[in-house]
């Protein structure tokens, strides 16, 4: 046999081998878009553990347990016991109708915003829906079958802020008002955004007392080119998330609009616009329509209309 008998042997090993594979992962493929579709929430994976909130068991659970108790819209939300000596999960049983929603107001996010208002956003989760296949509550968290999950974020999965059920029943009218009302559900999520950007802590800033228990932090000459476009976009969404409620500002010359607007303050907020702004020498409608102000303002929705 020859140096080209070998070479032709080679490439036919070759082409076979190829066609071997391609045979292989096709049937792959299909095996798992039959058993595992990927178009969640689906009939083999429809239930989700809420990642970043449990609780303790002091209402003496057992192993195993999957108690309801909650329903919102599109959501049943369950307690589960999943594992001896380890605090209970909240998993949600997801109706496939909110594939058809043009935006799904997920009970995870709205707990979510819910619990760090209720803290004055001292202490905020992040909340992450954590899909099964196939679930079974009889079986550990441990055996079950987890969509696109890696093995670094399985071992965080039951990390998460520790509760007990009559903190989730306190939520319970602010869940409702998120779930009912756009208006709230905005604002909140905006402000929410705009803390996660940059943290202040709201109740030293708001507090009338002259004892300030966490300064505000002024950046450093060096620290400035870091953060000013951080800063900016806070100051953007804590706007959307007042004017989701009142709306925006009219133009100044617009005398009536803007007698309507300083109204709306008083009727939602309780705050006269025309009071002293502790933070500047100026009210605080004459602070909102501060040249330097304003122009962070629209330079950063210019460049969310540029990115859109």
């Amino acid at each position: 046999m020859n140096n080209k008998d070998n070479l032709d042997n080679d490439l036919d090993f070759d082409v076979k081998l190829q066609e071997i594979l391609a045979s292989y992962y096709k049937e792959k493929q299909e095996y798992l878009e039959k058993y595992y579709p990927t178009d969640i929430p689906n009939d083999v994976c429809k239930h989700a553990l809420i990642q970043g909130i449990k609780f303790e068991n002091s209402f003496k659970p057992r192993v195993h347990d999957f108690e309801p108790i909650m329903r919102c819209d599109e959501e049943e939300l369950f307690i589960w016991t999943h594992t001896k000596d380890k605090e209970t999960a909240l998993v949600s049983l997801v109706s496939s109708n909110v594939k058809s929603q043009d935006f799904w107001k997920n009970i995870g996010v709205v707990i979510q915003l819910a619990y760090s208002y209720s803290r004055d956003f001292e202490h905020t989760m992040d909340l992450e829906y954590r899909w099964f296949y196939y679930f079974n509550p009889k079986k550990s968290i441990q055996e079950q079958q987890i969509f696109n999950i890696s093995d670094i974020d399985k071992y965080g999965l039951l990390n998460g802020t520790i509760l007990k059920l009559t903190d989730l029943y306190d939520l319970s009218q602010l869940l409702e008002l998120l779930l009912r009302d756009d208006r709230a559900f905005t604002a909140m999520s905006t402000f929410f955004a705009s803390m996660k950007v940059h943290y202040c802590c709201l109740i030293c800033e708001l507090g009338r007392s002259p004892y300030k228990k966490h300064l505000s932090h002024e950046p450093e000459i060096w620290e400035r080119a870091n953060v000013i476009a951080d800063y900016e976009t806070a100051i953007v969404q804590a706007c959307r998330c007042v004017e989701a409620l009142i709306g925006k500002p009219p133009k100044r010359e617009n005398k009536g609009r803007l007698l309507e607007h300083k109204q709306k303050w008083i009727d939602e907020f309780g705050i006269n616009p025309d009071d002293k702004f502790s933070k500047d020498d100026c009210s605080f409608l004459d602070f909102y329509y501060k040249p330097e102000f304003r122009k962070c303002i629209r330079s950063m929705q210019d460049a969310k209309a540029m990115a859109t």
